[in-house]
Order: C-alpha cells, then sequence, then structure tokens
C-alpha cells in the first residue's frame, strides 16, 4: 500500500467541525495537507479494525485480572476486619483465662518432662540391676567351677591315701614298728642362749614308809 501510487480522487463532504478538528490533528502531527492527514487517519482506522479483536479478548483478561485481584483484596480486608474483632473480643474478655490456659499447659508439660525423668532412672537402675545379676551368675559359675575341681582334688587324694594304706598292709609290721620308733619331733628346739627348764621334784616316800613298818592295831 505504501509503494503504490495515488491515482484515484474522489470528493468528500464535511462538516465545519470536522473540518477544524481534522485541521488541529494535521497541525499537531506535522502534516502539511489535509489529504495527507485523511489518507493517515483511514490507515489508523483499519489497521484497528484489523487488530479490535485480539484487543478485546486482552482487555477482558486484564478486566478479569482485575476483577480477581479486588476479590483478593475484599477477603484480605474481611479477614483483617475478622482478625481485629478477635483481637478486640479477647481485649474485652481479658487476657487472664489465656494465661491461665498457658500456665495449665506449661505445668502439664513439666509433670510429663518429671514423669519422663522417673522412668529413665528407672531403666537405668534396672540396667545396673541386670548388670548386677549378670556379675552374680558369673560369680556362681566360677564357684561351681572351683567347686567341682574341689571335688576332683579330694577324691583324688582319697584314691591316694586308699593306695598308701593298701602298701602299708602288704608291707606288714616293719612299716609300723618303724613309725612307732622313729621320734616325736618337737615343733621348736632349744637355742643355745635359752635356760634350761628346772627338773621335777623327786616324791618323798618317807611317810609311806613309816605307814608301812607301823604295827596294825589291835581291836578291843
Amino acid at each position: 500500500m505504501a509503494g503504490e501510487k495515488k491515482t484515484l480522487k474522489f470528493q468528500m463532504m464535511m462538516s465545519p467541525a470536522e473540518a477544524e478538528t481534522l485541521d488541529d490533528w494535521m497541525f499537531q502531527n506535522r502534516i502539511r495537507s489535509r489529504a495527507e492527514a485523511i489518507r493517515r487517519l483511514s490507515q489508523m482506522g483499519l489497521a484497528l479494525d484489523e487488530a479490535m479483536p485480539g484487543l478485546v479478548d486482552s482487555v477482558a483478561a486484564e478486566a478479569e485480572r482485575v476483577l480477581v485481584l479486588s476479590q483478593s483484596v475484599r477477603a484480605a480486608a474481611r479477614q483483617e476486619n475478622a482478625a481485629a474483632g478477635l483481637v478486640a473480643s479477647v481485649a474485652s474478655q481479658g487476657i487472664n483465662p489465656l494465661l491461665q490456659q498457658i500456665s495449665a499447659s506449661l505445668a502439664e508439660h513439666i509433670a510429663l518432662s518429671m514423669q519422663v525423668d522417673a522412668l529413665r532412672a528407672r531403666t537405668a537402675d534396672v540396667e545396673t540391676a541386670l548388670a548386677g545379676s549378670q556379675a552374680v551368675k558369673d560369680e556362681v559359675a566360677t564357684l561351681d567351677l572351683l567347686t567341682v575341681e574341689g571335688i576332683t582334688r579330694l577324691g583324688e587324694l582319697l584314691d591316694q591315701v586308699r593306695q598308701k594304706k593298701v602298701l602299708k598292709l602288704k608291707g606288714g609290721g616293719g612299716a609300723s614298728a618303724s613309725a612307732e620308733s622313729r621320734p616325736i619331733e618337737l615343733a621348736g628346739t632349744l637355742k643355745p642362749d635359752d635356760e634350761p627348764l628346772p627338773k621335777p621334784p623327786e616324791p618323798n616316800n618317807e611317810g609311806w614308809e613309816r605307814l608301812r613298818d607301823k604295827p596294825p592295831r589291835k581291836k578291843k
């Protein structure tokens, strides 16, 4: 359209107000003739008519978005008003009940924590008792082992004693005589520097000899 030659002519009727408006538009856009101004306005009108459906759709979408935003703003305003009303009601009713609820919940939490600590202490006691019982079991097992070893050793000693008795019986009285003739060894011996023990006094037989030599009494 821009490269084509302008060969067609036509007349156009216009009111004085329209002509004045056209002249003002010519002056604002620095156009030299009315024909050029009318040509440009025609091109603009045709382009706008072609783009009008897309513009309508975009305007409708924009209007819908603005409507959604306005609804969101209204909902936020209602929530804010509700929160303000709740705050006002709490302030009017007093904050003491809320503080009481908070203190009660804190007391319950403290009681639960104390119960948990007690359970932990009991668990530690149980673990200690289990460890002690295991140690006792180990000691009992050791004692059982020692007892079995002692019984075995005692049996071996008894067997040795029996064998010695059998050998003595087979050997005769020589062994017993030698055992009887063997002197008894004292637990301790006198040292050269120690004093000797005093000798016991000899028995006095004079009185017994007088009674023996005295004649018997005669009966009256």
